[in-house]
């Protein structure tokens, strides 16, 4: 029952953040610079459909669980979250402050399967501040 929900609420999200970032760029893919949109898009499709595939064979909560009873489950585990804290502060660079306090709780409870869709939506968007910044 709680993966049905955590899913729910992940393509929710998911939808609302395509729907209010639509554009006509969003899925053209022209030249050599599109090949990163391209993989991101690949990437997040492989790892949603992917973590839906562990959802059905595997209780998060309790790999959870044992994970993180090792050292290394822990260490990877505050990898993680520095990781996603960093990809907060990026999203405050490109689209300001209030902007990365929306996305912090997705984020944090979702991780790069939300750090991915971003990416691909704004993609176009982060390029060119990228290129204007260098």
């Amino acid at each position: 029952m709680i993966p049905k929900i955590i899913w729910s609420i992940f393509f929710v999200i998911s939808a609302v953040t395509v729907s209010a970032n639509w554009s006509p760029n969003l899925w053209q893919y022209n030249g050599a610079r599109s090949v990163g949109k391209y993989v991101l898009w690949l990437t997040y499709f492989a790892f949603v459909a992917y973590g839906l595939y562990a959802t059905k064979h595997e209780d998060f909560f309790r790999a959870l669980r044992k994970i993180g009873g090792y050292y290394w489950g822990k260490q990877i585990g505050i990898d993680l979250y520095i990781g996603f804290a960093f990809f907060l502060v990026f999203i405050g660079w490109h689209q300001g402050f209030y902007s990365a306090l929306v996305w912090a709780l997705p984020v944090l409870v979702y991780g790069n399967q939300l750090t991915l869709l971003y990416l691909a939506v704004h993609y176009e968007a982060i390029f060119i501040r990228l290129a204007a910044s260098a």
